[in-house]
């Protein structure tokens, strides 16, 4: 935890919190409502494991960044991963418990340079430059869910923002 923070202040990120207890962390960020922007997570934790740690962050819709760091093997890592992207977390990758710091920056930067912050997904992400040039160029589609009258059947109009 120590070099973790030490290595974080390096990076400057200088604000961290540890917990040795999933639950503890669980129930500080539950009560706050305030989840911090990065969780690193060893999948190897007294109580409670990383993997059902991560199911809670899931059901809690963490929208922040996980990363792994964990004594596991790169195999275990690896399906720690996967299984993250499966509860749909965003997370940029995985540490083995002996790394350096130019890796722990990588992923630091990896996940703070994502075009945007949402959960990783099998769709395909568009940047900010490519939605504006297909707006330009008309290459958008738009589909809409239609609003019913269950009186008649009949369509009376599009669903809207508001509804």
């Amino acid at each position: 935890q120590k070099l973790l923070a030490h290595m974080l202040a390096e990076l400057g990120y200088f604000c961290s919190t540890s917990f040795t207890s999933a639950a503890t962390a669980l129930a500080t960020y539950h009560s706050l409502n305030d989840w911090p922007e990065m969780i690193l997570l060893d999948i190897n934790m007294p109580e409670m494991d990383g993997l059902e740690f991560m199911r809670h962050l899931a059901g809690q819709h963490y929208t922040g960044g996980l990363i792994l760091v964990s004594g596991e093997d790169n195999a275990t890592l690896q399906v720690a991963e996967l299984l993250a992207r499966q509860y749909q977390l965003s997370i940029p990758g995985a540490l083995c418990r002996l790394f350096a710091l130019a890796d722990f920056s990588a992923l630091f930067e990896k996940y703070f340079s994502m075009e945007t912050k949402v959960p990783q997904s099998n769709s395909k992400v568009y940047g900010a430059d490519a939605v504006r040039d297909a707006i330009y160029k008309g290459q958008l589609v738009n589909y809409y869910q239609s609003r019913v009258a269950t009186s008649t059947g009949k369509i009376i109009g599009v669903e809207d923002v508001k509804d």
